[in-house]
């Protein structure tokens, strides 16, 4: 409702609700030493990161509502490969355009903790085409 009508002036507010708790869904696996996060860890996620993590059995209102942004946030996320060595090709949801952005099954020739480090070429920094195009499908490379 418009604030000329009594209203606070947001035009879609369940939008604006998703966009709050998805901020602070980034914000909890960005800081994971706050007390927010360590408390939401040890009751929920104890051995995964909360971007990986599951709504669970008996979920707190706040959990759950968390949980039901996770997959409209993780669809928008993106990698910043760098140098490789903290994306797990297997393991990881990595690449844009293969369903839930991850390779479901470990890559020929890799081995299942592989980083995606080894996909690049360390003289040039680019992907060395011939493992990639070796390893995955060609839809995927």
């Amino acid at each position: 409702m418009p604030k000329e009508e009594g209203g606070i002036g947001f035009r879609d507010l369940g939008g604006f609700s998703v966009a709050l708790l998805a901020r602070r869904l980034w914000s909890l696996a960005q800081r994971p030493e706050t007390l927010a996060a360590k408390v939401l860890r040890a009751k929920y996620h104890k051995n995964s990161s909360i971007l990986d993590a599951s709504v669970g059995y008996r979920p707190s209102f706040i959990w759950r509502s968390l949980m039901g942004v996770q997959e409209f946030l993780m669809s928008r996320l993106r990698w910043r490969i760098g140098d490789g060595t903290g994306v797990r090709i297997w393991g990881d949801r990595w690449i844009p355009g293969v369903p839930h952005n991850y390779v479901d099954t470990a890559p020929r020739g890799l081995e299942v903790d592989a980083s995606v480090c080894g996909l690049i070429n360390p003289d040039t920094n680019q992907w060395d085409r011939t493992i990639v195009e070796s390893c995955f499908t060609t839809t995927t490379a």
